[in-house]
Formats: structure tokens, sequence, C-alpha cells
């Protein structure tokens, strides 16, 4: 997962405890931490691989800290 431009220009830091907190076939629901140098976060650049070619695909983009990719499409976003 990647981070855009916090308020102010400055890059926030990583996210924390990136985890598929669920999953299915062709699903997974995503949960992670604010970064703890971040200020304030404008949005969340949620990106794919396939790891046969290692390439990343911007999947998504969430103001929350929890999503859902359904066969890697944004569906739904949650207040943390």
């Amino acid at each position: 997962m990647t981070l855009g431009l916090g308020a102010g220009g400055a890059h926030p830091g990583q996210t924390r405890q990136l985890e598929p907190m669920k999953q299915g076939e062709g699903w997974v629901f995503l949960d992670w931490k604010q970064p703890v140098d971040a200020g304030r976060v404008i949005a969340y650049n949620i990106q794919r691989r396939n790891r046969t070619d290692g390439a990343w695909q911007d999947v998504a983009t969430a103001i929350q800290t929890e999503a859902t990719l359904v066969d890697s499409c944004f569906v739904a976003y949650y207040a943390e």
C-alpha cells in the first residue's frame, strides 16, 4: 500500500499492521493502521501485484483504514 502526500505536502510514513482480516473466493477485506508520523492522511492508494510478474497495479483509493476488494476492484470502505 502506498500513500499520497499528506496535508502540507509532506510524505506520510508507512502504514502499520496491514492485514487481510477476511477473505474468500475473489475478495479480500483489508485493515490497517494509520502511520504514526502521518499528520493528516488524505487518502490511501491500494495496489496489488501478480506474484509471477511483480508489476504493481493501482486498484483502489481509500479514505479510511479498511477496504474490501473484489476481483481487484474497490467495493467499500469503513470507518475505523
